[in-house]
Formats: structure tokens, C-alpha cells, sequence
């Protein structure tokens, strides 16, 4: 399982759990929140309590990490890099991009969730 993190939209974060099958990506849960950034790990607990999943299922970070607020970026990333080091987990940055949703992100870091040996 994998987790994804975006915090490159004003005032909104979004968090997804998916898995890959098959060059498929699932998405397994997905939230978003037009709270602030400093809310991130709340919403990654709730997404965790919503699948009744353990943090420690999760075998690689994907945070966006360019084009937007430069704090709320910075905290997704200090999480996600908090992630891997306490999991010892990679992390992948994805380039935002306009108008793509979560499954389009996650497709554009897809060769670099292949290299990855589960």
C-alpha cells in the first residue's frame, strides 16, 4: 500500500491510500480537507482508521511538491520525509500539474514505483 499526499492547492490537502496491481493503480480510500496544512497527519490518520490499516503497511511516500503554497508544500514534505525515516520507506516527489487528479499524479511517478522492491 502506498500513500499519497498533495498540499499544492490553496487552502485544500488531499490524502489517498492506493495499491498497484498489474501497472493498475487502485485507489483504495482518498480525503480531502479544506483545512490548513498543519492538518495533514490528521487526515492521514482518519484515511488509516477509515481502511482499519497500520501506518507500518506502507511502503512508499508520494508528496507533490512544486506550484503551490510554499508552507503547506513544505510541511507535506517534512512529513513525508518523517515517514520514511521512521518506516524506512522511500519517498517519490511528483510535479503538480494542472487540472490532473490523484490517479493521474500517481500514474506520472508510476516507473519510479516499479523500482521499488516489496
Amino acid at each position: 500500500m502506498f500513500l499519497f499526499i498533495n498540499a499544492t492547492k490553496l487552502n485544500k490537502i488531499e490524502a489517498a491510500l492506493f495499491l498497484i496491481k498489474e501497472d493498475e493503480i487502485k485507489i483504495i480510500s482518498k480525503k480531502n480537507s479544506k483545512a490548513k496544512s498543519d492538518k495533514i497527519l490528521i487526515l492521514i490518520d482518519k484515511l488509516l482508521k477509515k481502511q482499519k490499516t497500520a501506518l507500518k503497511k506502507i511502503k512508499a511516500v508520494f508528496v507533490v511538491n512544486n506550484d503551490g503554497p510554499f508552507t503547506a508544500i513544505r510541511i507535506s514534505i517534512t512529513i513525508a520525509n518523517g515517514l520514511s525515516a521512521s518506516l524506512k520507506i522511500p519517498v517519490f516527489k511528483i510535479n503538480s500539474q494542472p487540472n490532473k487528479n490523484i490517479k493521474n499524479l500517481i500514474e506520472t511517478g508510476l516507473t519510479k514505483i516499479k523500482k521499488i522492491k516489496l
